[in-house]
């Protein structure tokens, strides 16, 4: 899948910089490798990536809105597949056909053409947060720091934001400053059911309406906090809680949470008890406690080599590690934490 190989895309396409050779610590290295755009990315496989193994995060924009693009590790659709327990969904039948016998269509109508008209086993994608941020002007500057996972926003009237995903929390935080008042929010839903959205691949190929779910509702608890509700397949639901404030000094803080029933990685509460019990300090604490997580990451191990492509390109796949694996969270998968935001 693309997700896998955005931030090669993004170093290949030359958005690349060099260490000074003055630098001796290793563990300095991801200041001068973070990347640095004069825009959002428009279309979702080239958004800016955060994560902390369990939640992950794709900063874009869409259709003039932010849209923060929320995934959780283990969002299955694990429907039985009647294949799967075919006698010839074997290693071995595959190299026959290919090796012994030279011929690859039983192999491709056992594998690839099932799955034109059965999408399951498939990751599926938790939902977005989109924030109406036409009145700041024009983006000038986007930056992901490789050193603190934080991405920054600027625009030209002076707002700044900071998103990042707390490397001990499950879910994620947004701050803007210099606001002079609240920024329009919502939690947008996959599109489980039709909705008439035009979308940016083939129509009617593995659209997550074959899935069959009933789209769950998007309530409003207070009027600045939302919540999701989503059952999948079988035992599987999830939800997704958000809530925002304004704050002295034309400051808005959000935080959000994702959590799971069902799976082996689920919790006991809901996202509304995940927010007020597990994620109730203020942006800052959270902040510094998520920038020395990754401090103490970048001290492991760090390299210096004279071709800066490859120094650079190491740095980024460490990141990418970091962000999509961590101790008590299911193991890295094809799009890792940031599956398809497309409606497939």
């Amino acid at each position: 899948m693309k997700a896998v190989y955005f931030l090669q895309m993004i170093v290949v396409a030359g958005l690349f910089c060099s260490c000074k050779q003055s630098v001796e610590k290793a563990e300095s290295f991801p200041f001068c490798h973070s990347l640095t755009f004069d825009k959002l990315p428009e279309v979702w496989d080239e958004a800016v990536p955060l994560g902390n193994g369990l939640t992950g995060a794709l900063i874009w924009q869409k259709e003039g809105r932010l849209r923060i693009a929320i995934d959780r590790a283990d969002l299955w659709d694990l429907r039985p597949v009647e294949q799967f327990a075919s006698p010839d969904y074997t290693y071995k039948f595959v190299c026959d056909q290919v090796i012994e016998k030279k011929d690859i269509t039983p192999v491709y109508k056992l594998i690839d053409e099932r799955t034109r008209y059965d999408s399951a086993p498939t990751k599926i994608p938790a939902g977005a947060i989109e924030l109406n941020t036409a009145s700041l002007g024009k983006v000038t500057n986007v930056k992901l720091d490789l050193a603190s996972a934080v991405c920054t926003i600027e625009w030209e009237r002076g707002t700044k934001a900071r998103i990042f995903v707390p490397a001990n929390e499950k879910g994620g935080r947004f701050q803007f400053e210099n606001l002079s008042d609240t920024l329009p929010v919502r939690l947008v839903t996959p599109l489980y059911e039709e909705n008439g959205e035009v979308l940016d691949y083939q129509p009617g190929v593995n659209k997550l309406t074959s899935l069959g779910y009933k789209l769950g509702k998007v309530e409003e608890i207070t009027p600045t906090s939302l919540l999701y509700r989503q059952q999948g397949w079988g035992d599987i639901s999830y939800e997704i809680a958000v809530d925002w404030e304004m704050m002295p000094g034309k400051k808005m803080e959000g935080k959000y949470c994702v959590t799971s029933t069902g799976t082996w990685y689920s919790e006991n509460e809901g996202a509304l008890d995940c927010i007020s019990r597990c994620m109730n300090d203020d942006f800052e604490n959270s902040l510094a406690g998520h920038e020395e997580w990754w401090k103490g990451y970048w001290k492991k191990s760090g390299i210096h080599i004279p071709d800066t492509l490859l120094e650079k390109q190491w740095y980024l796949e460490m990141y990418k590690f970091a962000a999509a694996s961590r101790k008590g969270a299911p193991p890295i998968c094809l799009q890792a934490v940031w599956t398809a935001d497309n409606g497939q």
